[in-house]
């Protein structure tokens, strides 16, 4: 059993534990991919894993979601890209409502390859799950110290994340606010 289907079976029974608190998502995880009698990895080396995932130079990486009703994978209806550990990107989704079987299909070494080719697939499979689909998708980049850095005081962006941009006349985006 590989460590994606581990971590995805495990996901599909803890949702709402994991909901509440990203260290004991965290925590749970690993304790429940070491303790698997299958597991290939010990918890540091699986912890390893996941921060030595930054590193890879084809980190880049398009996948595919099937509906779990679907066990032969023969209808796509979700194309997504991520440059995460893909196990956090599929959590991710499977809180917020695409609780689908993901697959890896390809991996790049760059953005702009990884963006062409989810945007072909989107044409080509019209996935019922994707929102934007007559464009290409937009390429979101981890901020560095020295971009958070320059924001600060800068209008334009919200003082409390500094990662969304703001209405003229607000201090703070949306999301910061509540």
């Amino acid at each position: 059993m590989s460590a994606v289907s581990i971590l995805a079976d495990f996901f599909n029974k803890n949702k709402q534990v994991m909901k509440n608190s990203f260290e004991a998502f965290k925590r749970c995880v690993y304790e429940y991919y070491c303790k698997h009698e299958n597991s290939p990895m010990s918890k540091e080396d699986f912890a390893k894993s996941v921060v030595d995932y930054k590193e890879r130079a084809d980190k880049y990486l398009v996948y595919l979601g099937y509906s779990k009703k679907d066990k032969e994978h023969k209808k796509i209806i979700y194309v997504g890209t991520t440059i995460q550990h893909p196990m956090s990107r599929w959590y991710y989704h499977s809180i917020h409502g695409k609780d689908l079987d993901f697959v890896e299909y390809k991996r790049f070494d760059n953005e702009n390859d990884m963006l062409d080719l989810e945007f072909e697939l989107i044409k080509k499979h019209k996935p019922s799950l994707n929102k934007i689909t007559k464009r290409k998708q937009n390429f979101n980049v981890e901020l560095t110290e020295d971009v958070l850095e320059q924001r600060k005081g800068d209008e334009q962006w919200c003082q409390c994340c500094l990662k969304r941009r703001v209405n003229k006349g607000y201090r703070y985006c949306y999301w910061c606010s509540k």
